[in-house]
């Protein structure tokens, strides 16, 4: 048997794998031990889980019972009456509270608070927690409830606040406070359930946390779970959480045993592999190196001679004999090869020359050790004008001479291709692409080869192309420009109809020029009727080429009535209102609309380039036009604005403006807490005036009695004429009492002016006047008109000249 296995490499292989297999058992031996411990630890975690969820759901369902106990305790009326019934609360609150000691198996402490947070009363139970007066206190103004926990030694205590409302008016005016010891709680339940465990309380902010603890619990030395406990809403800024242990030591004697086990099994396999492995391995090492010194012998000495020796009759000597007929097959096979190779490089030698003959590509072939021509083919003739026979064997000419230096300065066989403009005799400039091959063989024989192909056209071709490529790339610049340059007025358009007065339109104006001419200044300037000066109204870019204000006659458009534009020539007109030595270049646009003129627009010119300029004008134009309008369309808003709004007579604000801003204050004072009065005026005997000196004269009366109205009252008062003699006063974030002051002084006045008419002394003119206030006297404008409306029939009554209050 031993000598078959001597013989047979099968045999010592096959002791190979029957240590392998040994190996692969006890593989899955050690595979069957980890899945073992792991299904212990997962059933032991699995029963750790169910005793977690199983203790907070039973402390969630006590909490939850304690706190609706607690809750539904507070709704009872003997806590409301008892606040306002000092004796009450000693005749029936104070039995119930002595009663009231437990809810469930829990102690309770129970204690009445006023509304400052002072205690009222409470039940008997001791504890020795004090509930915060910040808690009481916001208890009662927010009238909700609030929850206090403090840790004190091992023990938790747990302060619930609720409020109390009074029982006569709804409305919260003290609290109640809960306190009782969680530890009651968790005793019971760790009584009920065996094995350690650990209730965390964390507030959700990470501020505060407290920690209580049942059993042997040892967190570093515990296998433990943890489980989330749904409390009652009032511990949302708490999060519960309950963490279960249990002592893995008899989990780990197991372990231990069957890992000493297991150890002791392998370390035998082991010793049996490694002696049957290096008894195996050593033998057939020494047969493979012959093996491998052989085939290193014929790649060193590239010879097919050498031979294996035939020794044995076992698998390595099978493979040395099969070596043996391969290096046989292989030198019989080289000789063949060599022979059809040399006819093969002479047919292709011949085939190459007819390719390079034909070929409209120019080939040339370089000696680089003499520096030489070897051979050209007939298109580099034709290219270059001259015969073939003339070009052999002469010096590589200067167009050659780059790419020759840099085959020199090559230390490997490389290729690379490159471009010249090479003019040859008298001929036209032609462009050339070189690709060049190097070739540098074992003894460092270098030759270069070089293919040139003539790309004139291709040249010319690409640069009419990049010609066009760039038009069409400004073309297509010039349409975002302008698109972008649309947007922007069109944008423009929509802010300015939507601007409610000449202030908003400035801004839009300047925002949008500033990015339609981003390197260039320029202002608007609006033409003062009265005065015949343009004034600078909002500006950008640079401003210190630029007038504030200036006369008509100083800007050439306005005296033309026309675009003026100047770019810098020297025959060109500067208007005088521009600092010439400043800018470059400018453009005045007037701004008219159906014959008046509303101002002029002005604009830097920062380029030369005519097209830019081109460009510059037709968008100022579109720039003037949209703003004249807007201007237009604003003044003519602002003008039926003041028509509708104003009494002619007077100028003061009319009854229909009245009805808008009241209900306007009404709602801001509504938000802001902030008063508001209103005062109505009334003429005494103002018919009288009519009938003694005219209804002009009357007027007179109610102009004067209007202009002192505007000189007395501040903003954000207003006055209005609320028809005929009767006038109205708005006095927003004024107090009653100011108000009234007001209107007295404004009587005062009213009578010791003395008025005249074309001369005619009038009769002294009094006033009779009433106030109210919101919402002391009416909670809308009805209510508050008629409440004033009452104080003026007051005064009336009263004699006249006076003042009364709703």
């Amino acid at each position: 048997m031993f000598n078959f296995i001597a013989k047979s490499f099968v045999a010592k292989a096959g002791m190979a794998a029957s240590a392998l297999a040994l190996s692969v058992a006890l593989s899955a031996g050690l595979i069957s031990y980890i899945f073992t411990a792991k299904q212990l630890t997962q059933m032991q975690q699995n029963e750790m889980d169910n005793r977690a969820r199983i203790i907070s759901s039973h402390l969630g369902n006590e909490l939850r019972n304690i706190v609706e106990n607690l809750s539904d305790t507070s709704n009872n009326t003997l806590f409301a009456n008892a606040l306002a019934d000092s004796e009450g609360r000693d005749n029936y609150l104070m039995p119930f509270l002595n009663t009231f000691i437990r809810v469930g198996a829990v102690k309770v402490k129970v204690i009445l608070n006023d509304f400052q947070g002072s205690p009222l009363a409470s039940n008997p139970i001791k504890m020795p927690v004090t509930p915060e007066l910040e808690l009481l206190k916001k208890t009662v103004d927010l009238e909700k409830s609030f929850l206090q926990l403090n840790s004190i030694e091992k023990d938790i205590y747990i302060t619930v606040f609720s409020p109390v409302l009074y029982a006569n008016t709804g409305l919260p005016e003290g609290s109640l406070v809960y306190q009782f010891k969680f530890n009651e709680i968790t005793d019971d339940i760790f009584n009920d359930n065996k094995g350690s465990f650990c209730i965390f309380f964390a507030k959700t902010d990470k501020k505060e946390k407290y920690l209580l603890k049942h059993g042997d619990y040892n967190h570093e030395s515990a296998v433990f779970r943890t489980s989330s406990v749904e409390a009652p809403q009032i511990f949302n800024e708490w999060e519960l959480t309950v963490e279960v242990c249990e002592d893995e030591k008899k989990l780990t004697d197991k372990l231990v045993l069957m890992a000493s086990q297991y150890v002791l099994l392998c370390i035998v396999s082991l010793l049996i592999i490694v002696l049957v492995s290096l008894i195996g391995s050593r033998w057939m090492l020494a047969r493979l190196k012959t093996l491998e010194a052989i085939a290193v012998k014929v790649v060193e000495s590239k010879s097919l001679d050498q031979r294996f020796p035939q020794q044995g009759y076992d698998e390595i000597a099978k493979i040395g004999k099969a070596f043996n007929h391969m290096l046989e097959s292989l030198n019989q096979a080289y000789h063949e090869l060599k022979s059809e190779a040399n006819r093969e490089m002479k047919l292709q030698s011949e085939r190459f020359q007819r390719i390079l003959s034909a070929s409209l590509e120019g080939y040339v072939s370089i000696d680089m050790d003499n520096l030489v021509i070897e051979e050209v083919n007939k298109a580099f003739c034709d290219m270059t004008g001259y015969d073939c026979v003339i070009w052999e064997g002469q010096p590589v000419p200067d167009f050659f001479l780059p790419i020759v230096k840099r085959a020199g300065l090559t230390v490997n066989s490389s290729s690379w291709t490159e471009e010249f403009r090479i003019q040859i005799q008298e001929k036209e400039a032609i462009d050339l692409l070189f690709h060049c091959n190097l070739d540098i063989d074992q003894d460092n024989n270098r030759q270069l080869v070089v293919f040139i192909t003539d790309i004139s056209e291709r040249k010319a071709a690409e640069a009419k192309l990049k010609s066009v490529n760039d038009q069409l790339l400004q073309s297509i610049k010039d349409l975002k420009q302008r698109d972008r340059e649309l947007t922007l007025l069109n944008r423009m358009n929509d802010l300015l109809l939507a601007s409610r007065h000449t202030e908003e339109a400035f801004d839009v104006v300047r925002l949008t020029a500033s990015k339609l001419f981003p390197d260039a200044a320029g202002f608007l300037a609006i033409l003062n009727h009265e005065k015949q000066l343009l004034e600078v109204v909002v500006s950008w870019g640079k401003k210190d080429c630029i007038s504030q204000q200036f006369y008509i006659e100083e800007c050439w458009a306005m005296r033309q009535g026309r675009l003026h534009q100047v770019t810098g020539n020297e025959d060109d007109v500067f208007c005088s209102h521009l600092k010439r030595n400043s800018i470059q270049g400018s453009i005045c646009l007037p701004l008219v609309v159906k014959g008046k003129t509303m101002g002029l627009l002005w604009l830097e010119i920062v380029s030369k380039d005519e097209s830019s300029i081109e460009r510059i004008n037709k968008l100022s134009i579109s720039l003037g036009d949209a703003i004249k309008l807007a201007l237009s369309n604003l003044e003519l808003r602002e003008a039926l604005h003041e028509q509708a709004t104003r009494d002619p007579l007077t100028k003061l604000y009319n009854r229909r403006f009245f009805s808008d801003i009241i209900i306007r204050e009404i709602t801001r004072v509504k938000k802001t807490n902030t008063p508001l009065s209103i005062a109505i005026i009334d003429l005494d005997h103002f018919k009288s005036v009519n009938d003694l000196y005219g209804h002009d004269a009357g007027d007179q009366v109610l102009i004067e009695l209007a202009n002192l109205l505007h000189k007395r009252i501040i903003k954000p008062d207003i006055a209005f004429r609320f028809g005929g003699e009767e006038f109205v006063v708005l006095f927003p974030e004024t107090d009653f009492q100011s108000a009234v002051k007001c209107l007295e002084d404004i009587k005062d006045t009213l009578e010791n002016m003395q008025i005249t008419h074309h001369g005619t002394k009038l009769r002294t003119i009094t006033m009779s006047g009433g106030v109210a206030q919101y919402p002391l006297h009416g909670h809308n404008e009805e209510a508050l008109l008629k409440a004033a409306d009452n104080a003026l029939y007051k005064a009336k009554e009263m004699g006249r000249n006076n003042v009364q209050t709703a």
